[in-house]
């Protein structure tokens, strides 16, 4: 029987007398830290986890044992049922983590005197002395084991390909071979360039006003020039192919899409109710996305010299977004996923003169690559000869540029992506200018988008902002996605919770409000979600992925080993007052209500699906938010004794769409974010208890209306007496130019 798999936090490091094994794995283990503290491997909790197993498997003598299933089952989280036959999930992790090893040996750690890699069909890791050792080293381990040295060899001759393709994408140029074009210390962003590669347009917040305007430069230096000077955010510029007008989103007015001169002068509004404008290579039309009424989204093009905008993606398209066009104008190529497969994200062409879309098999093409398929937020984004360009990126880790060759006759992959930037933070927005001697000009903006949570300081009962708000956390490895770090906040507002990357993993992290104080609760090998406080702060319930299941625990602030109360259910939503029962939702969207008295759970009958539900302090009334329609809704709906109404009544909460409500204290509001008015903004609405309605209008607490300080993707808000905590994002970017081959 193997040994259990050392932990590389065991091994001992500067220890006179070791032996030459324990000489190894100190060399060993040090490289693996190396590689999880690099930047390359920030926010990839999944890829560190399955790195640091696999290289301890192999330390303590099981790598043998290193199989699909061992692996899917141990590593990754994956029920016993796991079948590798019809489960790629090892396999793809497995190619991304091949990759992401590639891209660290090729950037921050190409000086490392160690190299840890996963040869091609294989799991077992190869560690690969390339450098001489240090006087330290000598002294300590004079040479590695013979087994180690034969592993090594054996490697090197199985993995000869693997290490020539490695040699190749080391090439990936980084930002060394950037040039810098913006020194903002804000967001600019948004570039277009023209075809000769001389003039650059772009959106920036620059001016402190907090929105982004328009502005034009050259690329060879000089002033910008400002064309927009507008209080509402203006964006997503394009040049037409002549370079004499800019087209660009605009919020003014309920959004919409204007043109103005690149001289500067009146803008022009030529579509409503449009966002991501690009002209036809001819310059006669601009395509632009729409979001319909049941929340689909469908590409238009409408002509430049006026009249009605054609729709151009038929019904089965229920996603379509962020359109470029073909190079001869003949097709839209935008990112999409059809009615029957609504998951299924991938790059697809529609003809301009009309017909059905093509899926291009992008998607497809980057996970035989052993990379993720293509996600809604991914998008094509220029043409660099016959490849598209691409920003890709998993996760909250960082984004680069990509490009794939795509036919425009067959509308098919016809060859492999090509990584084409490597720096540290999100290289997004690429645009492609004038070629020179086999080279393009390349525009982009690369920084990032800290988050953090923010304590606003309210009168929460009356609905009143007290003062400014204040900065809670500091933590670069916030949980990032629609839930965000998801806070809670005990009713004292002394006690938060969230959730944190900082250890590798997804954790639940304790703050005292009071003292700053930050301790991991529950700390573990698998990824916690969703915490939910007790309102008297004593305790938290909180999900624990195991082995393929949302495992809910509970744990006390004060310490101690978290206890699990449910096994399969989902996760918390909210903890009723009383402590006694836990709401939480299924993957399915199924809403279930759990005693922990008795230790029942059941469904609750509602509409579905369920996002998010909480008690009303009293224990009288549950606040849900649902999707009916293809809309957020929210509803109020009676909660009596531990019991819901088998054919419960169903009362509209409010006609703003919102995911999640928190009610005040007092249960006189329920707070929530909107994006109604297009920004997203905090709102309350006035709730009377004892007729379990609401009464008057939402009204808003707190706008949002710039691009620092603002609640990206963030859905849920924690209430206590004397502030609420949201989650909000700031912006670092500026612009960058690069020369690339055709």
């Amino acid at each position: 029987m193997a040994e259990p798999a050392r932990n590389c936090s065991s091994v001992p490091i500067s220890e006179p007398n070791v032996s030459q094994a324990d000489a190894r794995d100190e060399i060993v283990c040090a490289a693996l830290e190396r590689i999880l503290a690099s930047a390359t491997f920030a926010d990839c909790e999944r890829l560190r986890a399955l790195l640091r197993y696999l290289v301890e498997q192999e330390l303590s003598g099981a790598g043998e044992a290193i199989k699909e299933y061992v692996i899917g089952t141990d590593a990754l989280g994956k029920a016993e049922s796991f079948d590798p036959k019809t489960d790629s999930v090892v396999r793809v992790q497995a190619g991304r983590l091949r990759a992401k090893l590639t891209l660290y040996y090729g950037s921050e750690g190409s000086a490392d005197g160690l190299r840890i890699s996963v040869p091609l069909r294989s799991y077992r890791p190869v560690f690969d002395r390339r450098a001489a050792p240090t006087p330290a080293e000598r002294k300590k381990a004079p040479m590695l084991s013979w087994r180690f040295a034969a592993v090594t060899l054996a490697a090197l001759v199985i993995t000869g390909l693997a290490w020539r393709i490695s040699s190749i994408r080391a090439t990936v140029p980084g930002p060394q071979s950037w040039r810098k074009l913006t020194f903002d210390a804000g967001s600019t962003c948004c570039p277009a360039i023209s075809r000769d590669g001389k003039l650059l347009v772009y959106a920036s917040d620059r001016s402190g006003r907090g929105d982004y305007d328009i502005y034009v430069q050259s690329t060879g230096g000089g002033s910008p020039l400002r064309l927009t000077n507008h209080e509402e955010r203006d964006y997503m510029p394009d040049l037409s192919p002549d370079g004499t007008r800019v087209a660009f989103a605009s919020y003014r007015d309920g959004g919409g899409i204007y043109v103005v001169s690149v001289l500067g002068g009146d803008e022009t509004r030529i579509i409503d109710d449009g966002d991501h404008p690009k002209f036809s290579p001819d310059g006669a039309w601009i395509a632009f996305e729409r979001e319909l009424p049941d929340t689909t989204f469908a590409i238009f093009a409408a002509p430049i010299s006026g009249g009605a905008p054609r729709k151009l993606t038929p019904e089965g398209m229920i996603f379509a977004r962020l359109p470029i066009w073909s190079p001869d104008g003949e097709y839209l190529l935008f990112v999409g996923a059809s009615r029957d497969r609504p998951k299924e994200y991938d790059f697809w062409a529609v003809p301009f003169r009309g017909g059905e879309p093509i899926r291009t098999g992008v998607s497809a093409a980057l996970q035989r690559q052993g990379l993720s398929a293509i996600q809604g937020f991914q998008r094509p984004l220029d043409w660099l000869g016959n490849h598209v360009l691409f920003a890709y990126w998993g996760g909250n880790g960082p984004a680069h540029l990509w490009k794939i060759p795509l036919s425009i006759r067959s509308w098919q992959v016809t060859g492999g992506a090509q990584q084409l930037t490597s720096g540290g933070g999100k290289e997004t927005h690429g645009r492609v200018g004038g070629a020179a001697a086999g080279t393009h000009s390349l525009v982009f903006s690369s920084g990032d988008r800290p988050v953090h949570l923010w304590a606003i300081p309210m009168n929460s009962n009356r609905g009143v902002v007290t003062g400014p708000a204040r900065q809670l956390t500091h933590d670069t490895s916030l949980r990032g996605g629609l839930d965000g770090a998801r806070p809670s906040v005990s009713l004292d507002g002394n006690a938060l919770v969230y959730v944190s990357r900082r250890r590798g993993m997804e954790d639940v992290w304790h703050q005292n409000l009071a003292t700053g104080e930050e301790k991991a609760l529950a700390a573990s090998h698998m990824d916690e979600r969703d915490p939910v406080l007790r309102r008297d702060g004593s305790g938290v319930a909180f999900a624990r992925h195991e082995a393929g299941r949302l495992v809910i625990l509970t744990a006390l602030l004060e310490g101690g080993q978290p206890a699990t109360v449910c096994g399969d259910c989902g996760s918390p939503s909210d903890w009723s007052a009383d402590g006694q029962f836990i709401l939480y939702t299924s993957a399915a969207g199924d809403l279930g209500l759990l005693d922990l008295k008795t230790g029942e759970h059941r469904k609750l009958p509602s509409t579905k699906p369920v996002l998010s539900a909480s008690f009303s302090p009293d224990g009288r009334w549950i606040a849900l938010a649902a999707r009916i329609g293809g809309k957020l809704r929210g509803f109020l709906v009676p909660f009596r004794d531990g019991r819901w109404p088998a054919e419960p009544e169903l009362v509209s909460l409010t006609n703003m769409e919102a995911p999640s409500f928190a009610w005040s204290p007092d249960g006189s509001l329920v707070y929530f974010l909107s994006s109604e008015e297009i920004y997203r903004c905090l709102f309350a609405q006035r709730i009377d208890l004892a007729a379990g309605r609401p009464s008057g209008q939402a009204f808003a607490i707190q706008h949002f209306h710039t691009v620092q300080g603002y609640p990206q993707m963030a859905r849920e808000v924690a209430v206590a007496r004397d502030k609420i905590v949201i989650r909000l994002t700031h912006e670092r970017v500026n612009l960058w130019m690069m020369n690339v081959p055709d």
